[in-house]
Formats: structure tokens, C-alpha cells, sequence
């Protein structure tokens, strides 16, 4: 018999850490094209976490800056609204997300993605949705670890994804990506990004859209980052991702040593 319901699961959730509020409301005064600078930094002013991360992030070196920048208005000029969103995106999530492992893999599925969907020319707004998408899946996978550690364990050697999905279902009752669902509808993220995450499950159906292909071929990459690159490639190159990328009309990218190594040191910029 299944363990959970979908009112456990909503108990359970309400459990988690909870999602800072303000990362939530920079992301949509973000998305908002009528939002001002000055609305930037006086919500920014409102959360000392979020600021310390954008202050970190324009004094990284993934900026490219020579000096240090301390005021707010310099650290929002330097980072620009785009960044300043990603940057709100992680904190959101890492407020919830407090497992170093499950964290780094939705990170880096996220990077992942990201650069995917832009290398395929997906223009700026497509590309934000694959990457909230990406970045927010796992939460379903961070609630069954986080409490029942042993049976998501065990049941996460699994290798084939989607027997793994199956096996969640059939021990929980639902699998991370419908218990991922339940848990973002608490917290208030935008309905489009949950529509992709929804339809996750469809990667290898006609019913898959582009976005759904990019964070697939990102979780591949996540979970074989380590491999040998002839069994990424080999992977890679089966029929049925093969046709998923046919069916979606996108292009895969050249996956290297190099890209492999850009993408694990974009996503340790966020850890």
C-alpha cells in the first residue's frame, strides 16, 4: 500500500524549510517589464541572504570585474536584472533545498538546461522557464529524502530513470516530479513553470515539448557528469533520445570534456 497521500504530502511540505519570500517576489517584479531599478534595490534591501548572494556574484569572478563593488546600486548595475533573477532563483531554492547533493543536482541540471536551450537559440523567456523548471523538479526528490532517507535511497540505485519514477510511484504512492508539483503550489510558482515539470513525464512521447528535451538531456549529463565521455555519448545517442530530440526539433550540442568541466564550475558558483 502506497505511503503517502497527497494531504501527507502537503503536511510534509508545509514541513520543508521555508522559501524566502522576498526571492520569490524579485523573481516576479522581474518578470514584470514595467519593474524599475529603484523597485529592484529597495526590495533588495529586504533580505540580507539575498543581497549577500548578489554581492558575492558581482564580486565573483564569473563577472569579470577588476574592483570590488559594495553599494547596492553598483551591485545591481553590475549584475543586471537577468542576474540579479537567476541569483533570486537559487536563493528561493536553497532556502528549501538543504541536502549539498540533491542541491548541486538540481543546480547543475539547471546550468545544464540553461545553456542547452540557449544554445539552441531559445529566445530569453523560453530559456528562464527551462531554467526554473530545471532547477525546481527536485523538489519532490528533496522531500522523500529528506524524510524517508532510507527507501529513497534504495530506491534511487535504480539507473533507468523511469523505472525509477515507477518504483517511486508504487512504494510513495507518486513519484518525485508529481510530489515536486504539489510542493511548488505552496510556494507560489508561476503556473507556466509547473506546466513543464508536469509534463516532464512525456519526455519520450509525442507529447514533449523542447523544454521538456533540454532538462532530460540535462539530467542525463547531471547523472553521468562523472563517466567516461564514450558512455555520455553512448547514452546520448540511443533511439529513444534520439527521437525525442527529432520529435522537439532541437539540436544536441557538442558534449565534451570541456563542457562538461564549464558546466560543473558554473553550477559551484551557486553551492
Amino acid at each position: 500500500m502506497p505511503i503517502l497521500t497527497k494531504r501527507d504530502i502537503q503536511e510534509l511540505s508545509m514541513k520543508l524549510p521555508a522559501v524566502s519570500t522576498v526571492a520569490m517576489q524579485m523573481i516576479n517584479l522581474i518578470e514584470d517589464l514595467r519593474t524599475s531599478r529603484q523597485e529592484i534595490i529597495e526590495l533588495l534591501k529586504l533580505d540580507e541572504v539575498l543581497f549577500a548572494e548578489c554581492f558575492r556574484h558581482a564580486n565573483s569572478a564569473s563577472v569579470s570585474s577588476f574592483r570590488k563593488f559594495v553599494t547596492i546600486n553598483e551591485i545591481v548595475d553590475v549584475l543586471g536584472f537577468s542576474h540579479i533573477k537567476k541569483v533570486a532563483l537559487f536563493t528561493a531554492a536553497k532556502s528549501v533545498i538543504d541536502d549539498p547533493k540533491v542541491w548541486f543536482e538540481s543546480v547543475f541540471v539547471a546550468i545544464a538546461a540553461d545553456h542547452l536551450a540557449r544554445k539552441n537559440r531559445f529566445d530569453y523567456h523560453l530559456c528562464d522557464i527551462v531554467y526554473m523548471a530545471a532547477l525546481f523538479q527536485n523538489f519532490g526528490s528533496f522531500l522523500l529524502s529528506y524524510f524517508y532517507p532510507k527507501i529513497y535511497r534504495n530506491l534511487n540505485k535504480i539507473v533507468d530513470y523511469d523505472e525509477r519514477l515507477k518504483a517511486q510511484e508504487e512504494e510513495f504512492g507518486y513519484h518525485s516530479l508529481d510530489i515536486s508539483i504539489l510542493v511548488l503550489k505552496n510556494y507560489n510558482v508561476p503556473e507556466y513553470v509547473i506546466d513543464v515539470i508536469r509534463n516532464q513525464i512525456n519526455v519520450y512521447t509525442d507529447k514533449a515539448r523542447k523544454e521538456n528535451v533540454f532538462i532530460e538531456i540535462a539530467r542525463v549529463l547531471q547523472e553521468m557528469q562523472n563517466k567516461p565521455m564514450r558512455d555520455i555519448h553512448k547514452v546520448l545517442e540511443t533511439a529513444r533520445v534520439r527521437r525525442a530530440m527529432l520529435d522537439s526539433g532541437i539540436e544536441m550540442v557538442r558534449v565534451d570534456h570541456d563542457m562538461i568541466s564549464l558546466l560543473k564550475e558554473n553550477a559551484a558558483t551557486f553551492v
